[in-house]
């Protein structure tokens, strides 16, 4: 009997891409580097446009705020939009809003109008990287899932950084930093498109699940809560206080700068040591670090630039760490059919914590001053130590 011939594969679908899981690990992080290098430029941008307003701190963390209540919404939906309009379409799609959004940014006036405009964009991140994430820790190696995720995190403060360093060569009202915003978000869909294999699968999801990583891993969902809190309040309310301090534009945009690459820093060497001595060991390291450096950075206005600069960055960088950890420790125990749906609930959970964070810190400088940001981002990140040391770790199945 005559055996038909099997199907033509498409290109990188055959037996060879099982052998290649690096090569997409490292695609998958370029996919994500390139949008958050449109992410990074935005960041900066914002809070120095928003600086010459009134009541410029409260603005600032509302604007921030709403863009962490749309990522938020885009973390909730996020699985149901790659069910329906398929992976590399939602990944297209996102890419385009965010992109139309930093365009309508430099054509709107700085004002409470932003909110909305940031608010898209935040939707559009939160279904891209809920996405990109799950990808990533599928095509991941296990043994090798902590340094994946401190890679990828890696990658991201560095295009992150990239992007806030432009304040230094370019005025934040000029077109083309939000051009180049835009030519970052549209370039991350051209990375994705050489990914050999396709997102894991998507599992049953229903709204119940968006509570499973706070049920099965309290600690990682704690962490990246505080780390959302964290590094959105560091990164949008850090020039407010600058500017209260009477530092120059490029002393803080140098700070700026050190905090992405204190973040890098540390990333790699803490994931890789994560992997050897416990993820919950390494979270208690960086949150006594953050509460201690709380203490001293606030007098860092006064100091000559480098150490200031030094200081300010290891503070704000470190904090970088804990939402890889925290999706490291998630992902330790779930299944394959499960990691879409569990990170959108770790992304919603650091959602939460970014939308919150901001704000509420943000009326808490304008109550009793701009340094405010170090007491609150100290106090909180001390309130996570005791639930590392005594709180439920995740059980393996």
């Amino acid at each position: 009997m005559h055996r038909a011939d099997p199907p033509p594969q498409p290109p990188g679908q055959g037996a060879a891409a099982a052998d290649r899981p690096l090569v997409d690990v490292a695609l998958i992080i370029g996919t994500i580097a390139a949008y958050q290098l449109g992410t990074g430029i935005l960041s900066a941008l914002v809070p120095f446009r928003l600086g010459g307003t009134d009541a410029a701190a409260a603005l600032t963390g509302f604007v921030s705020s709403a863009y962490s209540v749309g990522f938020l919404g885009g973390c909730l939906v996020g699985p149901w939009l790659v069910a329906t309009l398929g992976p590399r379409r939602l990944m297209a799609a996102s890419a385009v809003a965010a992109a139309l959004v930093a365009l309508a940014l430099w054509a709107t006036p700085a004002g409470p109008s932003w909110a909305g405009l940031r608010a898209i964009a935040g939707f559009a991140s939160g279904a891209y990287l809920t996405l990109a994430e799950a990808w990533l820790a599928d095509r991941a190696p296990a043994r090798h899932r902590g340094a994946a995720f401190s890679a990828y995190l890696t990658m991201s403060r560095i295009v992150f950084a990239i992007g806030q360093i432009s304040l230094a060569f370019a005025e934040s009202t000029a077109l083309v930093l939000f051009a180049l915003a835009a030519m970052g978000y549209c370039a991350g869909p051209l990375v994705a498109s050489r990914v050999s294999r396709p997102p894991p699968p998507m599992g049953q999801r229903h709204f119940g699940s968006l509570a499973e990583v706070p049920l099965r891993a309290p600690v990682a969902a704690l962490a990246a809560a505080l780390h959302g809190s964290t590094t959105v309040s560091s990164v949008s309310l850090l020039p407010l206080w600058g500017l209260d301090q009477g530092l120059t534009v490029p002393a803080i945009a140098a700070m700026l700068m050190a905090i992405q690459l204190s973040g890098i820093a540390f990333q790699i060497p803490l994931g890789i040591l994560s992997d050897r001595v416990g993820r919950t060991a390494i979270m208690a390291f960086v949150c006594a670090a953050v509460a201690a450096l709380s203490i001293i950075a606030p007098a860092a206005s006064g100091w000559p630039t480098a150490p200031a600069v030094a200081v300010v960055g290891a503070w704000g960088g470190i904090a970088f760490v804990l939402y890889s950890l925290s999706a490291a420790l998630m992902n330790d125990i779930a299944r394959p059919d499960q990691r879409v749906a569990w990170s959108g609930s770790l992304l919603v959970v650091w959602g939460a914590g970014a939308s919150i964070g901001p704000f509420a810190t943000s009326l808490a400088m304008d109550a009793w001053g701009t340094g405010a940001l170090f007491t609150v981002l100290g106090l909180t990140n001390a309130a996570l130590l005791p639930v590392l040391a005594f709180g439920r770790r995740p059980a393996r199945p």
